[in-house]
């Protein structure tokens, strides 16, 4: 049986060892913007020495020496001993030229060595939030078309939760496993979506959307999230969802 140690923590570490996906199954993931199951291994420093721990979730790819954030829960599963297991992940932007250059052909599909040399004069260390805000910045470099401008773009913005993004899976009072699963659901219907969904704009919209798109969470747990992010006790999905629930309730009852 798995034990939460410790919940909703907040860490920062760098990747050390790729324990899952294997390099094997890495190359042949095509789409980069789909996140799968993944477990790596990094180092947390106790006192004067080092110990290892396992880090277990669904994240994009990763390569050995990503700085990256994660919000999660330590566990101690037992059979596998103590894990951290994520439920949201962003990789860090390095804060030089060449780290950043590296980093670009890493991560974004289409992008070599000469483009993400070009992207980084033209914009600078900052590039990301620049793209983020307005991807036309790209469009004036020699090279990179509109089509292509929007490609970097949807890479960029799929690269990891941002720091606010990861704040609000942790108030959401969902346990790693949990979010794990809504993850995994909204990247599987993204794959064939020219729209993605946003799972964190529609939990903040609508989290009722849950008890029909994620095996396993009924109303009580949708509720539950609701009432923490700050949904109103009046809101028409909370309604509409605890009528159907209700109802669902006193045919069981009827049934039995």
């Amino acid at each position: 049986m798995t034990i939460k140690l410790q919940e909703n923590i907040v860490m920062q570490c760098s990747v050390d060892e790729i324990i899952h996906p294997t390099k094997d199954e890495e190359a042949l993931r095509q789409d980069k913007s789909i996140e799968i199951w993944t477990m790596f291994r990094t180092y947390i420093k106790k006192g004067t020495h080092y110990e290892p721990r396992i880090c277990t979730g669904m994240a994009l790819p990763l390569s050995v020496g990503d700085e990256i954030t994660m919000t999660g829960d330590l566990v101690d599963t037992n059979k596998y001993g103590i894990q951290f297991q994520f439920s949201a992940i962003k990789k860090q932007i390095p804060t030089e030229r060449n780290g950043v250059i590296a980093f670009l052909v890493k991560n974004i599909n289409g992008v070599g060595k000469s483009t993400a040399e070009r992207i980084v004069d033209a914009l600078g260390i900052d590039l990301v939030e620049k793209i983020k805000k307005d991807k036309s910045v790209l469009e004036s470099i020699n090279g990179i078309s509109t089509k292509k401008a929007t490609m970097i773009k949807d890479q960029i913005d799929a690269l990891g939760s941002s720091l606010d993004d990861l704040q609000f899976f942790a108030k959401t009072g969902l346990g790693s496993a949990r979010i794990a699963a809504i993850k995994s659901t909204y990247s599987e219907l993204n794959k064939d979506k020219k729209t993605k969904i946003d799972v964190v704009k529609l939990i903040k919209s609508n989290p009722y959307q849950l008890i029909t798109d994620v095996k396993g969470i009924g109303f009580k747990m949708a509720d539950s999230v609701a009432l923490k992010i700050g949904i109103a006790k009046d809101d028409p999905n909370r309604i509409a969802s605890g009528l159907q629930y209700v109802l669902k309730e006193r045919c069981k009852i009827l049934l039995i």
